[in-house]
Formats: C-alpha cells, structure tokens, sequence
C-alpha cells in the first residue's frame, strides 16, 4: 500500500472468538486495540497509526472492504479482524507481537513495565527483564566502541595487587609498611617521587609507612600526601635535601594550606653552605675534648653528629656529615 511518500505493507489477521474484545474498554480513551497498538510501536517499530479493526469507525463504514477481509479470511460472527501495515521487513515481528499480546489475555494481567502519562492513564513501555531481555537494553540502539578507546582504558587501569607487592619487594621496601601503602594507596604517590625527584623508594616507603604513620597516630589526622609533590618541588629549587621533609611533616599535617616557604621558616631551617658547616668540626671537636666525661671511643662522634643534626638537616645529607667526622 502507498503511504505518503513511503510503500508499506499490509497484514489482516483473523482473531477467532474476539469479537467485543478490541473495542473493550481498559482505561479513560483507552481500549485493548490501543494497547496493541502502543506494542507494535515500541517492540516492531511501527509508527501510528499502524493499525484498524472490525470494532472501530473506519472498517465499519467501508462495508466492501470489510466483506472482502471476511471472504478472505473466512471469519465467523464471534470473530475480530485485526489490519495493521508498515515496512515490510517488520511485518512478521509485528504479527508476533499481536499473537503474543492476545495470547496474554487468557493469563490474565501481563508482567510489565509501564509508563504514567498525565492523565492518570498508563501505556506499555517495556516487558520485564528475563532470559530474553537482560542487558544491554534491547530498548535502546547498540553503541559501538572503538579499539583504540578500549585499549585507553585498559592502559589506565591500576597495577593488580599482586604486581605491586611484587615491585615493593624488588624496591627493598620493608615488609612492615606494605599494608599502609596499600591501604592509602600511596604507592602511585611514591612513584611520582621517585620519578620526578629521584628519590629512593625505600627512604620514602620508611617517611610514609613509620614515620607520617606515625604522626597520623599522634595528631589523629590523615596526611595531606597530595602537598607533598609542591613541598619536593620547593626544596629541589632551593638545593634542600630531602631529609628535612621529616621535620617539616609535622608542620604539614596540622596546616596542609601552608605555602612551603612558610612551612620551612617554621621548622626553623637556615640555609647553609656545606662548607661552612663542616668547618665547624674541628672547634667543636676542641670544645668536646674540655668537657669530655665519657670513656666510651663513639661518644665524640654521637656528641658532634648531636650539636650538628639541627644545622646540617636539610643542608648537607647526614651520612656526608658523619663521614666528615669520622
């Protein structure tokens, strides 16, 4: 048949015993041919209108076409005839649309879900999920997705668990930290570190896993670890070594907003030469000799190492300044 612009196709089906049924009434301007209706729509895709009976006005009133169905399909007084059209290669869905629809009628109320509409009247949306309708959504159109956006997220997917534990062992980490790194996930933060930094992973594994562990303890509060690249940053521009973080740790975790200048100034760091500091040892050295009350061969070392630590933390790696002394 010739609709518009397009050419459809046309199916009339026989409802044996259905007579009065079409037309029966399910809610305000609602009866059981809308209800077929509204599936052919959403299960077949057929637009409406997209169908006619024997119960309505249109087939009643064209009396030669209404013979000519009930000749063809050699209905019975008690029987219905159902016409409906559209594309063809929709026509067989929708004539099991419609059979299952009626078939439904004989076990009562359908299992579905359906949509308000303003009025207070419902229509069919969707049937329930089942094995022939989980997901994806039979209601909605497949999306595809390109290789190249799978393998972005297949890149970016964090390392299995076993795999870590695996580059804590080959990093020397120390068994006793492995939890709270895990837990706090720290361990993309330790990367970052040691990648932008070249710091040792062991020396940072010990300053978060025992040390800032500790001050979490201590202050009940979670360490602000996202600060610590900016802190890094500063003392790398300002030729501090990386030692000093511990003191200024206990800084950061009660002012996280502090700006890393003000951070040092107050952990009490003053800038030094290295040389200056270690052209203090001999002096001092003349000092420990006059007062000097232990007998013990290590205790001028542990008595320097002691007047110096303050002033050389952050200035001069401390295993430098114990070989200066020594």
């Amino acid at each position: 048949i010739a609709y518009g612009k397009e050419t459809l196709s046309a199916l009339a089906l026989k409802l044996p015993g259905f007579d009065g049924i079409l037309s029966f009434f399910m809610s305000p301007g609602k009866e059981f041919a809308d209800e077929l209706s509204t599936r052919l729509k959403v299960i077949a895709g057929l637009e409406k209108p997209n169908l006619m009976h024997t119960e309505d006005f249109y087939l009643k009133e064209n009396k030669k076409l209404l013979e000519e169905l009930e000749r063809s399909l050699k209905t019975e007084k008690k029987d219905s005839i159902l016409v409906l059209w559209g594309p063809h290669e929709d026509i067989e869905t929708a004539r099991d649309v419609i059979e299952e629809r009626c078939m439904l009628l004989f076990d009562g109320v359908p299992g579905e879900t359906r949509k308000g509409l303003l009025d207070g009247t419902t229509i069919f949306e969707r049937v329930l999920p089942g094995p022939d309708r989980m997901y994806p959504d039979t209601d909605s159109a497949p999306i595809p997705i390109e290789n190249s956006y799978i393998e972005k997220i297949e890149n970016s997917l964090p390392i299995s668990i076993e795999d870590r534990f695996s580059q804590m062992k080959s990093w020397d980490i120390p068994d006793d930290v492995n939890v709270y790194l895990m837990k706090k996930n720290l361990l993309p933060v330790l990367e970052e570190l040691h990648t932008n930094f070249e710091i040792d992973q062991k020396f940072l594994s010990c300053l978060f896993g025992h040390y800032i562990k500790n001050l979490e303890g201590r202050y009940k509060k979670n360490f602000p670890y996202t600060k610590l690249p900016v802190v890094f940053q500063y003392m790398k521009s300002q030729s501090i070594v990386f030692e000093k973080i511990k003191d200024v740790s206990k800084i950061l975790i009660e002012n996280p907003n502090m700006e890393p200048e003000s951070l040092f100034s107050t952990a009490g760091f003053v800038k030094k030469d290295k040389k200056e500091i270690i052209a203090m040892i001999p002096e001092l050295k003349k000092n420990f000799s006059k007062i000097r009350k232990s007998k013990n061969d290590g205790a001028e070392k542990r008595w320097l190492m002691g007047r110096l630590k303050d002033l050389s933390t952050g200035n001069i790696p401390l295993k430098e300044l114990e070989a200066e002394i020594d």
